[in-house]
């Protein structure tokens, strides 16, 4: 559970309903999977093209589970259903950039816009700050205006652009943006 800044208190006045921020169990693993399967199918969102398995989530989810300082977390609502989730993950395996993470969120397309983003970030943000992460990054399709919005609302800026850099099955190409923020 987590708690809440004023600031970030009124940032949540537009939740319909309340929700919880949680570690992420292992019986979680279908919900995970059907939400970012819905990210593929809406396109522009992530490079996945094609449907991921439960089986390919459960090696993401192993490879999280067993690294306390890049956890999966998820936002719950009132009946105990997961409608979305965060996670941090390494920037790049070196031990001169262990203090960087990424950060990447995904929520149900039933719960967009509502402000649960918010309260997510927030989380993986204190979450990060607490175990000496001292940058956080992001890097999303440049298309992807509802994430910059969240993120700038966080800090975040724009760190860097990757030109045409993933497509889809249709030939259509997205610009990469990479935001950062530093934590310190």
């Amino acid at each position: 559970m987590f708690i809440l800044t004023q600031k970030e208190n009124a940032m949540m006045k537009n939740f319909q309903k309340p929700i919880s921020i949680r570690i992420a169990k292992r019986n979680d693993i279908p919900r995970l999977t059907e939400i970012y399967n819905q990210a593929i199918m809406v396109g522009g969102i992530t490079a996945d093209l094609d449907p991921v398995s439960i089986d390919q989530r459960t090696n993401w989810f192993n490879e999280h589970s067993d690294d306390l300082r890049h956890p999966i977390m998820v936002a719950v609502d009132n009946n105990n259903e997961v409608i979305g989730y965060g996670y941090l993950s390494y920037y790049r395996p070196r031990r001169g950039v262990n203090e960087v993470a990424e950060v990447s969120y995904y929520f149900d397309i039933d719960y967009l816009g509502r402000g649960y983003g918010s309260a997510m970030l927030s989380e993986l943000i204190s979450y990060a700050k607490s175990h000496k992460i001292r940058v956080l990054l992001a890097i999303l399709h440049k298309n992807n205006v509802r994430s910059i919005a969240l993120l700038k609302k966080f800090g975040f800026e724009i760190w860097g652009e990757l030109p045409r850099m993933t497509h889809d099955d249709h030939d259509n190409y997205y610009d990469q943006a990479i935001f950062g923020t530093n934590l310190e």
